[in-house]
């Protein structure tokens, strides 16, 4: 991520630097995933279960209780970002 906040960082900027990473955050979910759009809607595109239980990006097997869980758990903390 630091892609998106070296300027930032090297004036100190430490607010502009969170913000411009957590925007490359999201523009990663969108290269990755070749979805559109932003924030919450982003997130559950992209890395919520849905229906089929398979995400179109998977931060691990997904086979087990705690995998899924994960998944979620890691979708709440991306919304929580986003949010911020």
């Amino acid at each position: 991520m630091l892609t998106y906040c070296t300027v930032e960082l090297l004036k100190k900027s430490n607010f502009h630097a969170a913000l411009e990473a957590t925007k490359g955050v999201f523009d990663r979910l969108r290269t990755m995933s070749g979805q559109t759009g932003d924030g919450a809607k982003l997130v559950d595109a992209v890395l919520a279960l849905g229906a089929t239980g398979i995400p179109k990006v998977a931060i691990n097997s997904g086979r087990s209780t705690t995998d899924r869980d994960e998944q979620t758990g890691f979708a709440a903390l991306l919304k929580g970002l986003n949010s911020m």
